[in-house]
């Protein structure tokens, strides 16, 4: 059969060369695009959905920023611990997504475990580490009960490594001693 002798493929287009996948391959009025389709739908078939980058906790805090550049999440845990990049796990938490190239995320996450999890503050914080001045940071909280708790944006200024300038949010966590519910608040 000569190309131009062919029907159109799905989009109304002919391949003089006889190669052009969509008027072609899946061409529904020619033999091949059974088949094609066949492999396709066989091949959809197998994939399987990615592991999820971050995991859902008793709170968790979200660092995005819009362009490159390496900044990051930091969160000062009731029991003193810093949870960082160089210091990913703390007590009740851990940094699970740490991003130094651009745009985020950068992920932690608070331990619905109730021998991890500890009562009092939380300071979630963010650095500059380098290459993100005039970048606008946004932190995002939410809790597995509440959903989303608040979300507070910063301009960042010059870079200063390891050390954060912007504190975001204190949270306080509580918990009912007769219950054992723990319960989670905003400090202004």
């Amino acid at each position: 059969m000569l190309p131009l002798s062919r029907p159109a493929g799905a989009n109304g287009k002919w391949d003089i060369l006889g190669h052009g996948f969509v008027e072609i391959y899946i061409n529904p009025t020619l033999p091949t695009a059974n088949s094609v389709l066949n492999h396709i739908d066989e091949a959809l078939q197998t994939l399987e959905a990615p592991e999820a980058q971050a995991a859902s906790g008793f709170f968790t805090a979200t660092l995005t920023w819009n362009g490159s550049g390496d900044v990051d999440l930091h969160v000062y845990e009731p029991s003193g611990s810093h949870v960082y990049y160089a210091a990913k796990t703390g007590v009740s938490g851990y940094l699970d997504v740490d991003n130094t190239s651009a745009n985020g995320p950068e992920h932690y996450f608070a331990s619905c475990d109730a021998d991890k999890l500890m009562p009092g503050p939380y300071v979630v914080s963010v650095a500059n580490y380098s290459r993100a001045e005039g970048r606008r940071a946004t932190v995002q909280l939410a809790s597995w009960k509440e959903g989303v708790l608040g979300t507070r944006s910063v301009n960042l200024g010059g870079a200063t490594g390891s050390s954060p300038a912007y504190d975001m949010f204190v949270l306080n966590v509580s918990k009912d001693e007769e219950t054992g519910q723990y319960s989670i608040a905003l400090v202004d």
